[in-house]
């Protein structure tokens, strides 16, 4: 058990490992999002940015039943996903 007068700096280590890896995973999301970009077949490319967003609904569980709520909770996520979304052709 953790006690939190003398093992503050263990919660605070755990929060700062949760953010590098979020942002991690983040930069692998985006990274693939301009990989995809250079794809001038327009057709493959929405095929490719459809998967990118489905793989990050299963990554980071995001609901489209509660969208504002999700939304509110991750902007950082729901930006690179609107951002990917808004790439496609329609």
């Amino acid at each position: 058990m953790i006690n939190i007068y003398n093992d503050w700096y263990l919660l605070r280590d755990e929060n700062d490992e949760n953010s590098s890896d979020l942002k991690a995973k983040l930069s692998e999301f985006n990274k693939q999002y301009e990989e995809v970009m250079k794809i001038k077949a327009v057709y493959k490319r929405d095929v490719a940015l459809a998967s990118i967003m489905t793989k990050m609904e299963g990554e980071f569980k995001i609901s489209l039943l509660n969208h504002d709520e999700w939304q509110r909770n991750n902007p950082e996520i729901g930006a690179l996903y609107r951002k990917i979304s808004f790439s496609r052709s329609n």
